[in-house]
């Protein structure tokens, strides 16, 4: 893939990586719609000098206030301008339209993300927006191991999609990464100017803003499509702005086909939540920007798009596969997967339930409670296992299984809302409060952009 850069350097970092030359003409960022944003088309474009802006949640905009200078439109210009504290912009204060100052904080913060970070790919020739981008967020502090492994997946994936790594592991790691990885690959650190508590947030709005292709996949570095997958979620991505589609562990040690029952419970009550998206971009730029300093990070970019008129579509027959976690980080996931669902509030209540509903029915004595319970379960999970064709890809001994996992998520949701209490629970290195935004507050925040969006201010 040919790919210009401005100082795609790490952060610190004195020794030139890839030091490259971009254009620099407007970055051009499209404007918000109340509807599907599948007709655009992202045009070929690169970065204008910009002060640098710091992306911060909601609350701490709202708390803190904010200097901020989005690129949207001059609508939008001018009635964002309002909450910055630059001399130039007091010049003409105005009072807030709004009265929440978590709206306004949101509509300056999503407006701020809305901006061309360095570090802009300039696109081949020919209709780079045509040709899909592979967005990899990574942060690795060893796992050289495995770095064979993704290096002939990622040289392999190059051949069909432009493949874009952000990357923000250690100086060390990611001077070998880019030994690894440059030769096929556009290969960067997160933008300075976003700063999320959770880092992978961080890369996905880093890559998103660089890359000029309307297709955007996003992965986990345990995330392995193969030609018919990638097809799939592409066929599907043309009549979509978000496709969500099925991940499967391959290889089946006996923790991974534990988590598979999680799985197929999930399918057998609608959908699962795997470590791939597939997104427009141009739904992407429109929502502004999406909340970083939350837990369940997928089901937080999910609702945003939505709430900003995107369409998703479930892909749960585009099976792509996902590599097993060790046994050790498997079990710190157990907890945090568990926080994921203070998120779904119905989700939790029944989670919660099951231990109290578990220890009446031992206290009682009702063995039929428990064995209609367990049957019930594996009959869930065999009905999410022969959904659209998942028998191809899951062992007809997982749905057995779903009962050991509720036993589990009984006692981890106690064990989370207990580590909500203390302040949320810890995730590299990071406490996470918050396991994601709801739909309501969401809706809320894009009906103000859609406001200050359309609002004309007099001069």
């Amino acid at each position: 893939m040919t790919a210009d850069f401005q100082s795609a350097v790490y952060p610190g970092d004195d020794s030139s990586l890839c030091h490259r030359t971009v254009s620099s003409s407007t970055f051009q960022v499209p404007m918000r719609r109340r509807h599907s944003m599948r007709e655009s088309s992202t045009t070929s474009s690169s970065i204008k000098n910009q002060q640098p802006f710091r992306c911060r949640s909601p609350d701490a905009v709202g708390r803190e206030g904010g200097s901020y200078s989005p690129g949207i439109s001059p609508a939008k210009q001018k009635k964002v301008e309002k909450h910055c504290v630059s001399p130039r912009l007091d010049k003409h204060p105005r009072e807030p339209k709004f009265e929440c100052n978590l709206l306004e904080g949101w509509a300056a913060a999503t407006a701020a993300c809305d901006r061309a970070a360095a570090d802009q790919v300039t696109p081949a020739a020919g209709d780079a927006s045509a040709h899909p981008c592979y967005l990899l967020p990574l942060r690795w502090e060893n796992h050289l191991s495995e770095l064979t492994d993704l290096t002939i997946y990622l040289q392999q994936l190059s051949a069909r999609c432009d493949v874009l790594v952000v990357d923000g592991s250690p100086p060390p790691v990611f001077a070998e990464h880019h030994r690894h990885w440059a030769s096929f690959s556009t290969h960067i650190a997160p933008a300075p100017d976003v700063v999320y508590r959770n880092g992978k947030v961080n890369g996905v709005i880093t890559g998103v803003r660089a890359t000029t292709a309307e297709r955007v996949i996003i992965a986990d570095d345990d995330v392995r499509y193969d030609d018919q997958s990638l097809a799939r979620t592409l066929t599907l991505l043309a009549d979509a702005d978000i496709v969500v589609p099925q991940n499967y562990f391959d290889p089946l040690p006996w923790h991974a086909a534990w988590d598979s029952a999680r799985i197929l419970l999930n399918r057998g009550l609608g959908m699962d939540y795997p470590g791939t998206l597939a997104i427009r971009r141009t739904a992407f730029m429109a929502a502004g920007c999406y909340d970083g300093d939350v837990l369940f990070e997928n089901l937080e970019l999910m609702r945003t798009l939505q709430a900003n008129g995107a369409r998703l579509v479930t892909a749960s027959d585009a099976f792509v596969r996902r590599l097993p976690p060790e046994f050790r980080h498997f079990a710190d996931q157990r907890v945090r997967q568990a926080y994921d669902s203070l998120a779904q509030p119905l989700r939790l209540a029944a989670e919660v339930a099951l231990l109290p509903a578990v220890a009446l029915a031992v206290l009682t004595k009702s063995s039929w409670l428990l064995l209609g319970g367990a049957v019930t379960a594996v009959a869930l999970a065999e009905m999410g296992r022969r959904r659209q064709g998942g028998t191809m890809v899951f062992s007809w001994y997982l749905p057995l299984l779903a009962p050991l996992w509720l036993a589990e998520r009984a006692v981890c949701s106690w064990l989370a809302l207990g580590s909500r209490l203390r302040g949320g629970v810890c995730y590299r290195g990071q406490r996470l409060l918050r396991a994601a935004t709801s739909d309501k507050v969401l809706r809320r925040r894009a009906a103000a952009l859609s406001v200050e969006s359309t609002t004309t201010w007099p001069a």
